[in-house]
């Protein structure tokens, strides 16, 4: 079962999958002669892929004992990092994904995905302190 102050980002990476995946797959298969549109639709679904393990992962560690839970935050981090370094890995070996445009689109959207889960623990660090003072 997902923590409730998830769930929010979970359906807004949702919805955003939903809207961007379609695109990813039509572009992908048309314009699959194309590697750098096949680079961007890679790292877009690379980063959601890595927001929404993240959340899962954050999700479980709530409901795990205090002691365990900063282990299973940082053994994810450190499993998804090593993901995402062996898949840069692979896309450098072929040739029909741009790595270049690969790489900045993973590294803008990381930095509005990150920048907006900031926001959100803010809003909701910020209520739970308010209900906490009442």
């Amino acid at each position: 079962m997902l923590a409730k102050e998830y769930r929010p980002i979970l359906r807004s990476i949702t919805i955003l999958a939903a809207i961007l995946f379609p695109f990813a797959a039509v572009s992908s298969y048309y314009l699959g002669k194309e590697p750098a549109l096949f680079g961007i639709s890679v790292a877009f679904a690379l980063a959601l892929g890595n927001f929404y393990a993240s959340a899962l992962i954050l999700s479980r560690a709530t409901e795990t004992p205090k002691a365990i839970s900063p282990a299973l935050i940082l053994f994810g981090f450190v499993g998804r990092l090593t993901l995402i370094g062996l898949f840069f890995f692979l896309v450098s070996r072929i040739r029909q994904i741009n790595l270049f445009a690969t790489l900045i689109t993973f590294v803008l959207l990381y930095t509005v995905l990150a920048f907006s889960e900031l926001k959100f623990a803010s809003r909701t660090t910020k209520a739970a302190a308010s209900d906490k003072n009442l």
